[in-house]
């Protein structure tokens, strides 16, 4: 199964100046459409978060994570925001990192932001810095099965990723990145967050993303009964530098396919052995047990065509 992976994510840090003399009964009805324009963004999966950072008084500023198949899309997603004709807006594309987790928040524990710049002194040994990457992996994934780490991001500069993560409060988030491999070398940013009233990771939608991670999957059960998911989340068997995937390779092809089909937005996580020059053989083709002989006969007489047959009992 051949496919290409279309959505971004995007850091946008909304600031809003309303002008001075506007009336209150104005501003208020501007709040009221812009959280009725966020449940919207949130149910179309382009709105997936958003928080309040540490504010100045007076000062109304909001961090929003954004998800939209390129720039053009989301310029036009915030356009569509009725707080933009007083805002401004800065956008920062994210892209994947071999250790997200792409875990949901839990309840009770605050949230923060961390952004990480790594910087690697000329004469640090090579094989100390090999050690340490090696290392980090797996204890971002001991602290992603803790709860701590929720989401983790490559920045657009060289060396430097945004982590999102849960923590009792600073101190232990300072704790978790210095038990980091790669902390020594590393100049972090905590900024704490705290809830917006429209983030679309209310207690409603945390339980069924609880109940939903909780499960083994659809392809596992019997779906008869769903006619669509809010987000599917599977793996690859090869990324191409366009976003051109391929899957299929652990047997489950046309389950895959129906339900990557059935959802409002396809996610993939993916590490960092999957990412290829080019997309090349072989390619996964799930042939189903009804009309089994007719379709091999296809596929028998096709030219320069090898392949190989795998029972995986999967229909």
């Amino acid at each position: 199964m051949i496919g290409k992976a279309l959505i971004m994510e995007y850091l946008v840090t909304m600031t809003t100046s309303v002008p001075d003399g506007t009336p209150d009964e104005t501003v208020e009805q501007i709040r009221a459409r812009e959280a009725s324009r966020s449940r919207e963004l949130a149910a179309q999966q382009h709105l997936l978060r958003l928080w309040r950072p540490p504010l100045r008084p007076g000062e109304w500023r909001t961090l929003g994570l954004f998800a939209a198949a390129d720039g053009t899309r989301l310029e036009q997603v915030l356009a569509s925001m009725p707080l933009r004709v007083w805002r401004t807006d800065e956008v920062i594309p994210l892209s994947p990192h071999p250790n997200d987790p792409a875990l949901p928040p839990q309840p009770g524990a605050a949230e923060f932001l961390t952004t990480f710049t790594i910087t690697i002194p000329p004469d640090t040994p090579g094989q100390a810095v090999t050690d340490a990457e090696t290392r980090e992996a797996p204890r971002a994934k001991e602290l992603a099965e803790q709860g701590h780490l929720l989401r983790l991001w490559r920045l657009p500069e060289p060396g430097r990723a945004l982590g999102l993560w849960q923590a009792g409060d600073l101190a232990g988030m300072q704790a978790i990145v210095a038990s980091l491999p790669l902390d020594p070398w590393m100049t972090t940013d905590i900024v704490p967050l705290t809830p917006h009233p429209s983030d679309p990771a209310s207690a409603g939608s945390r339980s069924l993303a609880r109940r939903t991670s909780a499960r083994t999957g659809p392809a596992d059960e019997d779906v008869t009964s769903i006619d669509r998911f809010d987000i599917t989340i599977d793996g690859a068997d090869q990324i191409a530098p366009d976003g051109w995937l391929v899957k299929g390779g652990g047997g489950a092809h046309t389950r895959e396919k129906i339900v990557a089909g059935a959802a409002d937005r396809f996610v993939v996580i993916a590490d960092s052995s999957k990412p290829v020059p080019a997309l090349h053989a072989p390619v996964p083709l799930e042939l189903l047990s009804f009309g089994l002989r007719a379709t091999l006969r296809r596929v028998e007489v096709c030219e320069d065509f090898e392949y190989e047959l795998r029972d995986t009992h999967r229909v």
